[in-house]
């Protein structure tokens, strides 16, 4: 459907590929045109009997805001759009402030817990934790480096070893990502 039929009134005729942000072709700039235009999707166009120009393309839904910014505006929000807009303004801010409160908390116990450790086994966990950061990087680069160097065209992509949610120490378990901003912190430290 990237194929486009591009109308004009005075019998010009451009057909390419539209690339979403109004060009077709790189040679016509649907947003840089004056005046009145039809565009067609070029299957629509040839099953509707290749019609010739006859008056400006409404607005189509199903394409993105930027239509609207250069031809007609879109029409004012409706009293019921606006009150739904705003109860999901509201949903949005609770949804955001729970996270950011569990974020805080989780901060605050990995907090805790690196309090916990002398400065010569935070010292050992940082080390620890930086060597498996590395060793899983270099598993996945090494997969990857394997997969793209394999003639078989049916090699299947390897999976990416992702990091693990807790990180296991001396018996202390902390959130990876956490634990992540505290080992980063401690080199700051240093």
């Amino acid at each position: 459907m990237a194929e486009t039929v591009v109308l004009m009134p005075n019998g010009s005729r451009f057909i390419g590929f539209y690339d979403s942000y109004g060009r077709v072709n790189d040679s016509l700039n649907l947003a840089d045109q004056r005046g009145d235009f039809s565009v067609y999707h070029k299957a629509c166009w040839e099953l509707s009997g290749r019609p010739e120009f006859t008056k400006q393309s409404p607005h189509s839904r199903d394409q993105g805001f930027c239509h609207a910014m250069h031809g007609k505006p879109f029409p004012p929000p409706t009293k019921e759009w606006m009150e739904l807009a705003k109860s999901w303004q509201y949903v949005d801010r609770l949804i955001t402030g729970y996270w950011r409160m569990r974020a805080e908390l989780d901060c605050m116990e990995a907090e805790k817990t690196w309090a916990t450790l002398t400065p010569e086994r935070q010292l050992a966990l940082c080390s620890a934790y930086e060597r498996d950061k590395t060793d899983r990087r270099t598993r996945n680069r090494e997969r990857e480096l394997a997969y793209y160097n394999d003639p078989d065209e049916n090699a299947v992509e390897p999976k990416k070893e992702e990091d693990p949610e807790n990180y296991r120490f001396d018996g202390l378990v902390f959130d990876y990502g956490w634990l992540g901003v505290l080992v980063t912190r401690a080199a700051y430290d240093r």
